[in-house]
Protein backbone atom coordinates (compact mmCIF):
# COMPACT_ATOMS: atom_id res chain seq x y z
CA UNK A 1 0.00 0.00 0.00
CA UNK A 2 1.27 3.73 -0.89
CA UNK A 3 1.61 6.35 1.92
CA UNK A 4 -1.50 8.10 1.32
CA UNK A 5 -0.91 11.85 0.77
CA UNK A 6 -1.92 12.94 4.54
CA UNK A 7 -0.24 11.24 6.07
CA UNK A 8 3.51 11.84 3.69
CA UNK A 9 3.04 15.60 4.47
CA UNK A 10 2.48 14.60 8.09
CA UNK A 11 5.37 11.96 7.97
CA UNK A 12 7.46 15.16 6.13
CA UNK A 13 6.67 17.84 9.33
CA UNK A 14 7.32 15.51 11.97
CA UNK A 15 10.65 14.89 10.11
CA UNK A 16 11.69 18.29 10.24
CA UNK A 17 10.94 18.72 14.02
CA UNK A 18 12.57 15.57 15.26
CA UNK A 19 15.81 16.79 13.19
CA UNK A 20 15.43 19.83 14.71
CA UNK A 21 15.53 18.17 18.47
CA UNK A 22 18.67 15.83 17.68
CA UNK A 23 20.29 18.81 16.25
CA UNK A 24 19.62 20.64 19.21
CA UNK A 25 21.37 17.80 21.47
CA UNK A 26 24.43 18.29 19.93
CA UNK A 27 24.20 15.46 17.20
CA UNK A 28 25.66 16.89 13.51
CA UNK A 29 24.09 16.60 10.58
CA UNK A 30 25.56 13.16 9.48
CA UNK A 31 24.08 11.65 12.60
CA UNK A 32 20.51 12.91 11.48
CA UNK A 33 18.32 10.04 9.43
CA UNK A 34 17.26 11.85 5.72
CA UNK A 35 13.89 12.49 5.02
CA UNK A 36 14.66 10.08 2.12
CA UNK A 37 15.70 7.48 4.82
CA UNK A 38 12.17 8.14 6.69
CA UNK A 39 10.20 8.07 3.90
CA UNK A 40 11.80 4.97 2.77
CA UNK A 41 11.68 3.25 6.16
CA UNK A 42 7.56 3.93 6.16
CA UNK A 43 6.89 2.82 2.80
CA UNK A 44 8.38 -0.46 3.84
CA UNK A 45 6.09 -0.44 6.64
CA UNK A 46 3.21 0.66 4.41
CA UNK A 47 3.52 -2.54 2.10
CA UNK A 48 2.67 -4.91 4.62
CA UNK A 49 0.25 -2.76 6.54
CA UNK A 50 -3.09 -5.01 6.86
CA UNK A 51 -6.34 -4.26 4.90
CA UNK A 52 -8.38 -4.04 8.45
CA UNK A 53 -5.57 -3.75 11.36
CA UNK A 54 -6.98 -4.83 14.65
CA UNK A 55 -3.67 -4.58 16.64
CA UNK A 56 -0.94 -2.33 16.25
CA UNK A 57 2.34 -2.56 18.07
CA UNK A 58 4.22 0.40 18.82
CA UNK A 59 8.16 0.09 19.00
CA UNK A 60 11.72 0.95 18.54
CA UNK A 61 12.85 -1.25 15.80
CA UNK A 62 13.78 1.12 12.56
CA UNK A 63 17.35 0.90 13.26
CA UNK A 64 19.55 3.97 12.46
CA UNK A 65 20.18 3.95 8.56
CA UNK A 66 22.98 6.05 6.49
CA UNK A 67 22.38 7.36 2.88
CA UNK A 68 25.30 4.74 2.07
CA UNK A 69 22.78 2.23 3.32
CA UNK A 70 19.76 3.31 1.29
CA UNK A 71 21.59 2.87 -2.15
CA UNK A 72 21.78 -0.65 -1.79
CA UNK A 73 18.76 -2.70 -3.32
CA UNK A 74 16.88 -5.73 -3.01
CA UNK A 75 17.54 -7.90 -5.86
CA UNK A 76 13.86 -8.58 -6.84
CA UNK A 77 14.79 -12.20 -8.12
CA UNK A 78 15.13 -13.86 -5.19
CA UNK A 79 12.09 -12.67 -3.59
CA UNK A 80 9.13 -14.46 -3.25
CA UNK A 81 5.96 -13.29 -5.89
CA UNK A 82 4.18 -12.60 -2.25
CA UNK A 83 6.64 -9.75 -1.72
CA UNK A 84 7.25 -8.24 -5.01
CA UNK A 85 5.52 -5.54 -4.11
CA UNK A 86 8.04 -4.34 -1.38
CA UNK A 87 10.46 -1.24 -2.14
CA UNK A 88 13.48 -2.33 -3.18
CA UNK A 89 15.80 0.28 -1.39
CA UNK A 90 17.37 -1.04 1.55
CA UNK A 91 16.62 0.49 5.46
CA UNK A 92 17.38 -1.30 8.43
CA UNK A 93 13.90 -2.54 9.59
CA UNK A 94 12.29 -5.47 9.92
CA UNK A 95 9.59 -4.98 7.06
CA UNK A 96 12.68 -4.77 4.78
CA UNK A 97 13.68 -8.36 3.48
CA UNK A 98 16.93 -7.59 2.83
CA UNK A 99 17.97 -6.49 6.67
CA UNK A 100 19.82 -9.16 7.70
CA UNK A 101 20.07 -10.91 4.45
CA UNK A 102 22.94 -8.88 2.42
CA UNK A 103 22.93 -11.93 -0.47
CA UNK A 104 19.79 -10.28 -1.88
CA UNK A 105 21.60 -7.22 -1.84
CA UNK A 106 23.14 -5.44 -4.89
CA UNK A 107 25.92 -4.04 -5.17
CA UNK A 108 27.61 -6.81 -3.09
CA UNK A 109 29.62 -5.97 -0.11
CA UNK A 110 27.34 -3.96 2.61
CA UNK A 111 28.79 -4.75 6.50
CA UNK A 112 26.98 -4.88 9.64
CA UNK A 113 23.93 -6.32 8.51
CA UNK A 114 22.80 -8.60 11.51
CA UNK A 115 18.87 -8.12 11.06
CA UNK A 116 16.49 -8.16 13.84
CA UNK A 117 16.66 -12.04 15.59
CA UNK A 118 14.66 -11.17 18.12
CA UNK A 119 11.51 -9.25 16.17
CA UNK A 120 11.34 -12.03 14.00
CA UNK A 121 10.74 -14.25 16.57
CA UNK A 122 7.70 -12.34 17.61
CA UNK A 123 6.81 -11.31 14.51
CA UNK A 124 6.81 -15.72 14.06
CA UNK A 125 4.76 -16.20 17.42
CA UNK A 126 2.18 -13.66 17.15
CA UNK A 127 1.54 -15.04 13.27
CA UNK A 128 1.65 -18.94 14.35
CA UNK A 129 4.54 -19.32 12.16
CA UNK A 130 7.09 -20.83 14.87
CA UNK A 131 9.31 -22.14 14.63
CA UNK A 132 11.93 -19.64 13.32
CA UNK A 133 13.38 -20.78 10.02
CA UNK A 134 15.69 -17.48 10.42
CA UNK A 135 18.96 -19.24 11.23
CA UNK A 136 21.31 -19.65 8.56
CA UNK A 137 23.64 -22.64 9.36
CA UNK A 138 20.54 -24.92 9.66
CA UNK A 139 18.11 -22.56 6.96
CA UNK A 140 19.12 -21.65 3.01
CA UNK A 141 18.57 -18.54 1.71
CA UNK A 142 15.09 -19.19 0.00
CA UNK A 143 13.61 -21.31 2.91
CA UNK A 144 14.69 -17.92 5.46
CA UNK A 145 12.96 -15.82 2.61
CA UNK A 146 9.93 -17.82 2.13
CA UNK A 147 9.74 -18.15 6.02
CA UNK A 148 9.88 -14.76 6.37
CA UNK A 149 7.24 -13.63 4.08
CA UNK A 150 4.83 -16.26 5.00
CA UNK A 151 5.03 -14.73 8.64
CA UNK A 152 4.35 -10.92 6.92
CA UNK A 153 1.53 -12.35 5.20
CA UNK A 154 -0.02 -13.75 8.25
CA UNK A 155 0.38 -10.40 10.36
CA UNK A 156 -1.53 -9.09 7.61
CA UNK A 157 -3.99 -11.77 7.63
CA UNK A 158 -4.09 -11.43 11.42
CA UNK A 159 -4.56 -7.79 11.26
CA UNK A 160 -1.04 -7.00 13.19
CA UNK A 161 1.49 -4.34 12.01
CA UNK A 162 4.15 -2.73 13.67
CA UNK A 163 4.79 1.08 14.09
CA UNK A 164 7.56 2.85 15.35
CA UNK A 165 7.38 5.60 17.53
CA UNK A 166 10.14 7.55 15.82
CA UNK A 167 10.52 8.84 12.20
CA UNK A 168 14.20 8.67 13.26
CA UNK A 169 16.19 5.76 14.60
CA UNK A 170 16.53 5.36 18.10
CA UNK A 171 19.19 2.61 18.24
CA UNK A 172 22.35 2.47 15.63
CA UNK A 173 24.01 5.38 16.57
CA UNK A 174 27.72 4.91 17.38
CA UNK A 175 28.99 6.36 20.56
CA UNK A 176 26.14 8.37 20.89
CA UNK A 177 26.64 11.75 23.07
CA UNK A 178 25.51 11.31 26.61
CA UNK A 179 25.19 7.98 26.41
CA UNK A 180 27.52 4.76 26.65
CA UNK A 181 24.89 2.72 24.82
CA UNK A 182 24.01 2.40 21.17
CA UNK A 183 20.53 4.12 21.86
CA UNK A 184 19.42 7.89 22.07
CA UNK A 185 19.65 9.43 25.68
CA UNK A 186 16.38 8.54 27.14
CA UNK A 187 15.28 12.45 26.92
CA UNK A 188 15.76 12.78 23.48
CA UNK A 189 13.81 9.54 22.80
CA UNK A 190 10.71 10.44 24.66
CA UNK A 191 11.48 13.87 22.84
CA UNK A 192 10.79 12.24 19.26
CA UNK A 193 8.13 9.71 20.79
CA UNK A 194 5.94 12.91 21.38
CA UNK A 195 6.98 14.32 18.39
CA UNK A 196 6.16 11.38 16.72
CA UNK A 197 2.78 11.03 18.19
CA UNK A 198 1.72 14.24 17.96
CA UNK A 199 2.46 14.79 14.64
CA UNK A 200 2.22 11.89 12.36
CA UNK A 201 1.92 8.56 14.28
CA UNK A 202 -1.30 9.30 16.04
CA UNK A 203 -2.92 10.51 13.35
CA UNK A 204 -2.74 6.47 11.98
CA UNK A 205 -3.73 5.24 15.03
CA UNK A 206 -6.72 7.33 15.41
CA UNK A 207 -8.04 6.65 11.20
CA UNK A 208 -7.36 2.99 12.19
CA UNK A 209 -9.37 2.47 15.11
CA UNK A 210 -7.77 -0.79 16.28
CA UNK A 211 -9.12 -3.09 18.81
CA UNK A 212 -5.82 -2.87 20.59
CA UNK A 213 -2.82 -0.32 20.91
CA UNK A 214 1.00 -2.72 22.63
CA UNK A 215 3.62 -0.77 23.26
CA UNK A 216 6.55 -2.91 22.78
CA UNK A 217 9.99 -1.96 25.45
CA UNK A 218 9.69 -0.57 28.81
CA UNK A 219 11.58 2.72 27.61
CA UNK A 220 8.95 3.96 25.54
CA UNK A 221 6.14 3.08 28.24
CA UNK A 222 6.95 6.59 30.22
CA UNK A 223 6.82 8.31 27.19
CA UNK A 224 3.37 7.39 26.18
CA UNK A 225 2.17 7.94 29.65
CA UNK A 226 3.00 11.11 29.87
CA UNK A 227 0.50 11.56 26.51
CA UNK A 228 -1.84 9.97 27.99
CA UNK A 229 -2.43 7.45 25.41
CA UNK A 230 -5.18 4.55 25.92
CA UNK A 231 -2.94 1.74 25.29
CA UNK A 232 -4.02 -1.76 25.52
CA UNK A 233 -0.69 -3.06 27.15
CA UNK A 234 2.91 -3.64 26.36
CA UNK A 235 5.48 -6.64 26.50
CA UNK A 236 8.87 -6.04 26.89
CA UNK A 237 11.38 -5.36 24.09
CA UNK A 238 12.87 -8.62 22.09
CA UNK A 239 15.70 -10.27 23.87
CA UNK A 240 15.28 -8.21 26.76
CA UNK A 241 17.11 -9.59 29.61
CA UNK A 242 13.71 -10.99 31.78
CA UNK A 243 12.31 -14.08 33.47
CA UNK A 244 10.22 -16.18 31.47
CA UNK A 245 7.32 -15.35 33.79
CA UNK A 246 7.65 -11.46 33.41
CA UNK A 247 8.61 -11.67 29.66
CA UNK A 248 5.48 -13.91 28.97
CA UNK A 249 2.73 -12.96 31.00
CA UNK A 250 1.76 -9.87 28.78
CA UNK A 251 2.90 -11.30 25.62
CA UNK A 252 0.16 -14.64 26.25
CA UNK A 253 -2.55 -11.45 26.75
CA UNK A 254 -1.73 -9.99 23.38
CA UNK A 255 -1.57 -13.54 21.37
CA UNK A 256 -4.95 -14.53 22.98
CA UNK A 257 -6.37 -11.16 21.82
CA UNK A 258 -4.95 -12.03 18.04
CA UNK A 259 -5.92 -15.79 18.07
CA UNK A 260 -9.74 -14.54 19.33
CA UNK A 261 -11.28 -13.87 15.63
Amino acid sequence: MIIPVPHLERLQKAHTIGRQAILASGYSDSQVESLQVSKTVEKHRWAWKPPTTRFVLIAESHVFTTPKDVSYRVDPTFLPQDAQHSPHEFVRLIYCLGYGESEILTPPGLKDNPGTRHFWELFAELAGKLPSKQKKSQHPLSERLNWKVETLKALQERGVWLLDASLHGIYGLKKAPGTEENRLPPKLASQLHEIWWGEYGGYIVDELEPEGIWLVGKDIVKAFQKLEVNVTGWIYQPGAQMTYHLSRESLNQLIKGIEEY
